[in-house]
This record gives structure tokens, C-alpha cells and sequence, in this order.
């Protein structure tokens, strides 16, 4: 059993992705630019620690609970490396 610290009701996957292995291909399937939740400015972040390889899709409009229609041609932005 963890004893409980301050520390430990922190927790970001910011923190953590510089561990991701290299071998490992990191697919973000939507980054809401809308998301309050987890908000575009961290997933950023995220995808630049990321060493391996990786895509993530930037949606305009969407938020944590929210996807937008299909039928805005044009809303997403993609990025691969």
C-alpha cells in the first residue's frame, strides 16, 4: 500500500511521456482545441516530449465531451513524425 502524499493528487501525462519507448507508435486520435478538460496547450507539450513516433489530430470545435459533425470538411488539422 502507497501512503498518501501531496504529490500524489497531481497526476499529468506531460510527466510521464519522455518514458514512452521509442519502439512505440503514440496515436492522439482527437485534441479537442476547444477542451477545457485537457486543454490543447498540454497535448502540445505531450506530443513534443513524445521521442518516438506519433500523430495526433487537432479537431476546432471539439471539447472533452463534444465531437463536432462530420460534415465540417476542412475543422481538422493533422500532424505525424
Amino acid at each position: 500500500y502507497i501512503k498518501w502524499s501531496d504529490g500524489l493528487g497531481y497526476y499529468d501525462a506531460v510527466n510521464v511521456a519522455k518514458r514512452i519507448p521509442t519502439s512505440c507508435r503514440t496515436i492522439i486520435p482527437r485534441a479537442g482545441l476547444g477542451d477545457y478538460v485537457c486543454p490543447p496547450s498540454g497535448l502540445a507539450i505531450l506530443w513534443n516530449n513524445i521521442k518516438g513516433p506519433k500523430k495526433i489530430i487537432w479537431v476546432q470545435g471539439s471539447q472533452h465531451g463534444y465531437v463536432p459533425p462530420e460534415k465540417y470538411e476542412g475543422r481538422d488539422f493533422e500532424m505525424e513524425k
